[in-house]
């Protein structure tokens, strides 16, 4: 869901934005300056690949540090107990000298694929992936209706007769631009909604879905900025 709706998203809106521009006058239109094996890549084409690349990115690098810290930290779920199913009789709570000891090993009788899983809690891979999905799509609707508004918004003093199909992209386009803050304002309760799920189903600890959190939002603001500048 965090990479396939952003996805979809970033597909549908550069189609529409291509459809805006095709009832434009030709001179007006303008084109990339990027060729494959001397055929002139659309424009469009060439900002979909911009634009759901540097969402892959953003996506792959935020996979890759809370994998690794799941990894090289990991630490015990709220409901490990559960998933270890421990031999109580091999469990020891007190020292030599009769005080009590903080249990580090645990003999479990559970599968150890569910074993293994209940010791990778930090940090919450899903409120990472929720939250660099959602940010990154906030911050390309912001780029492609506010910031680049000049570019992608139908120019009615420039258009050709444009017949009904015109006339329906041209409102299709004012439809969505409407809709982008209510579209940012769902998304980002999204994915304050996934972390939430992951504490009170008992998944992670608060701090496990703070730091996911964290990191999902560092790589989506760094996969827009800095891998793309999403604004230029």
């Amino acid at each position: 869901m965090s990479f396939l709706l952003p996805s979809i998203m970033i597909i549908l809106v550069e189609v529409l934005i291509a459809l805006v521009r095709a009832t434009e006058d030709k001179e007006v239109q303008g084109g990339s300056d990027v060729t494959f094996f001397g055929w002139r890549v659309p424009t469009w084409i060439v900002d979909l690949y911009k634009h759901l690349g540097g969402f892959g990115f953003a996506m792959g690098i935020a996979w890759l540090l809370a994998d690794s810290l799941k990894c090289y930290v990991g630490s015990l779920r709220p409901h490990f107990l559960d998933a270890c199913q421990p031999d109580w009789k091999k469990v020891t709570c007190k020292g030599d000298h009769n005080e009590y000891i903080y249990v580090e090993d645990f003999h479990c009788l559970n599968d150890a694929h569910a074993v293994e899983d209940a010791r990778r809690s930090f940090p919450s891979g899903h409120s990472t992936y929720s939250m660099c999905g959602m940010i990154f799509g906030i911050l390309y609707l912001q780029a492609r209706f506010r910031w680049h508004q000049q570019q992608t918004a139908p120019k009615r003093r420039l258009r050709t007769r444009q017949g009904l199909f015109g006339a329906i992209v041209e409102k299709t386009y004012w439809l969505v631009q409407a809709l982008v803050p209510g579209l940012q304002a769902l998304m980002f309760l999204y994915a304050l909604f996934v972390p939430a799920t992951r504490v009170l189903e008992h998944f992670h600890h608060v701090r496990d879905v703070c730091t996911g959190m964290l990191i999902g939002g560092s790589m989506a603001v760094f996969g827009a900025f800095f891998i793309i500048d999403i604004r230029a």
